[in-house]
């Protein structure tokens, strides 16, 4: 794995982002997005949290009581899926180990078929380099 995440989110298109901490996820969001509630936001571990902004900052609270790692592995499948990712060697359950699994084979399979289109690309246009 190439780094722990701790945090998720997920836009109204259900296009999924995860962050290693707070810091990242405030830098790569933008406020107006937060503002117009565009996003689902998870701990790794399934806990709700809301996004919210205060003056130029994103404010991100646990929401009580909203334990649910169920739902972020669903959103996590229906990402994948969506994007063509399989992910049956993938441990089942939703515990934090479970999930980070899970999301490094998304991230690996995404990144290996983008590389697979730059090199089909690269060949027709420059041949195969033999």
């Amino acid at each position: 794995m190439r780094h722990q995440v701790n945090y998720f989110t997920r836009d109204r298109d259900g296009y999924m982002s995860a962050f290693r901490d707070l810091q990242h996820l405030r830098r790569d969001l933008e406020l107006i997005d937060i503002e117009d509630h565009e996003y689902d936001c998870w701990t790794a571990d399934g806990v709700r949290w809301d996004l919210s902004v205060v003056g130029d900052t994103i404010q991100v609270d646990r929401r009580p009581g909203t334990a649910e790692p169920a739902a972020l592995r669903q959103a996590i499948e229906n990402y994948a899926t969506s994007g063509g990712v399989r992910f049956e060697d993938v441990r089942a359950g939703s515990s934090r180990e479970a999930i980070q699994e899970l999301w490094s084979a998304v991230v690996a399979q995404r990144e290996n078929e983008k590389e697979t289109v730059i090199a089909r690309i690269w060949r027709r246009l420059f041949g195969s380099g033999e």
